[in-house]
């Protein structure tokens, strides 16, 4: 009787693992060598039915799995956890690749499957963290708890790397919360992301996010200022080059791009490329294929790419001063993060945020924010945004010793004054963004011809003109658009 029990609980336990809700966004990476190909199937099967919210890949390799060749295109690909299933678990034929792949992937959990297996080699999977075996028959009961027990861990961890990776968004308005949102979506995807926004809101900390709370958070982050690049260096820069490319390349040097093998290559103000560079780009992110300086051979890169810029790259490309293709590429998915005066409520938030900081990084006695002080900080029209506020409170925290902000440890004009400078500044915006997206609509128009658009106007060519020169525009650029 009391055996019965004992049966009837664990069945009971282990039918509540199999049917309880799924992880998500894991990746099960489920390798197979080819006699048991058939097996396979019906692993996959079983799998793929359990955990319908999982991304299950199923490979029949046509070479032996022990090679760590066969294995490795997953474990490089985001995968969460790898099930091997195996002819046979023996010491002799396959402990060698699970050494490998812990050497190579210490936390990356793996289930060996075996339609038999020597008692020893599973003693040695075993001794290894994160492992476990099951021996056929390979039905429900036997697999799903095994994988399932995995996936939570998983979870868990995946969980933590997310809260670390956006923790330094900081912020609870609703446009800046609908931003972290797409933040959260693209660090789920491969695809290329181009951030938006003016200089400040923090475009390389949601690229950090999207790396470090993604698949490839393991890997390099690598940032690039563009600006910063010279064109006649770029290419250099960007794909290395091999021993006696030119006189001074006395030996190879790797390019960004493989230094940031496996990982992120973040382009920072991408607007300023040059047309040159722009090509060399586009061909790049056309099929990952580059070549290094002085090489006759192509190189394959398995490297995400982020962007960012902070100009409008729309009028960019209108004006043709960026190539149209290459925006295409890189905007596969756009987010744009708002400036900081679009997001009032945050402003107190991140200022008591970067309080704390600079006072644990300082080792200074704790200090609060004044009425004035955050009254000060709400006038404030913050032109460079985060950046800007995160420099005002470094200051004031070494420069005030008491225990207390106030409105003359920021030196702000004051309201009435900012209030007006901020009308005068709206406005001005407003009347350049007007008159050049009318002059290229006039000139567009027209093909270009001064006169014509001077007449439809009903203004002087002088005019017309005077705001070419105004906004930098070329009529010729037009000429062929009528």
């Amino acid at each position: 009787m009391l055996a019965f029990l004992v049966f009837l609980l664990f069945f009971i336990f282990q039918y509540q693992l199999v049917h309880s809700m799924p992880c998500s966004n894991s990746n099960i990476a489920l390798v197979s060598s080819p006699e048991v190909r058939e097996v396979a199937v019906k692993v996959h099967s079983l799998l793929s039915g359990t955990f319908s919210e999982e991304n299950v890949h199923l490979n029949i390799s046509n070479s032996q799995v022990r090679e760590y060749a066969n294995v490795h295109g997953f474990l490089s690909n985001g995968c969460h956890l790898l099930v091997l299933l195996l002819e046979a678990i023996n010491r002799g034929n396959i402990e060698p690749l699970f050494v490998r792949i812990r050497k190579n992937h210490p936390d990356l959990p793996f289930v060996a499957m075996g339609m038999s297996a020597e008692s020893t080699a599973l003693h040695k999977l075993l001794l290894l963290k994160s492992t476990d075996f099951v021996l056929q028959p390979f039905d429900e009961l036997r697999v799903v708890p095994r994988v399932r027990r995995f996936l939570s861990v998983v979870t868990e961890r995946m969980s933590k790397s997310l809260e670390g990776a956006f923790a330094s968004l900081v912020g609870k308005s609703e446009n800046f919360l609908s931003a972290v949102d797409q933040v959260h979506i693209a660090s789920r995807s491969d695809a290329t992301i181009l951030l938006l926004g003016e200089t400040g809101t923090g475009k390389e900390l949601a690229a950090r996010a999207i790396h470090y709370g993604g698949p490839r958070s393991g890997r390099p982050f690598v940032p690039v200022h563009c600006g910063a690049v010279p064109d006649h260096l770029f290419e250099n820069e960007l794909f290395g080059h091999v021993k006696g490319a030119f006189t001074d390349a006395s030996t190879p040097t790797k390019g960004l791009i493989e230094e940031a093998e496996g990982g992120t290559l973040f382009l920072d103000e991408v607007d300023t490329l040059t047309p040159a560079a722009q090509i060399k780009l586009l061909r790049f992110l056309q099929d990952g294929h580059y070549r290094p300086l002085g090489s006759s051979k192509d190189h394959v890169a398995d490297v995400r790419v982020i962007t960012a810029s902070n100009s409008d790259l729309k009028a960019l490309v209108e004006s043709e001063k960026f190539r149209k293709d290459l925006f295409y590429r890189i905007s596969s998915l756009a987010i744009e993060l708002p400036p900081l005066r679009e997001r009032p409520t945050d402003i107190p938030v991140l200022a008591m945020h970067f309080l704390r900081m600079f006072e644990q990084e300082l080792g200074s006695i704790p200090r609060e924010l004044s009425a004035s002080a955050i009254q000060s900080l709400l006038i404030h029209y913050w032109p460079g945004n985060v950046r800007e506020l995160r420099g005002m409170i470094h200051k004031a925290i070494l420069m005030n010793q008491s225990g207390s902000l106030t409105a003359r440890d920021f030196q702000f004009q004051g309201e009435k004054e900012r209030q007006l400078s901020v009308f005068k500044e709206a406005k001005s915006d407003a009347v350049r963004r007007f008159e050049q997206e009318y002059v290229i609509n006039l000139l567009r128009l027209h093909g270009g011809n001064l006169t014509l658009a001077a007449d439809r106007a009903g203004t002087d060519r002088r005019v017309l003109q005077r705001l070419l020169q105004k906004h930098s525009l070329d009529r010729s650029e037009f000429a062929s658009t009528a």
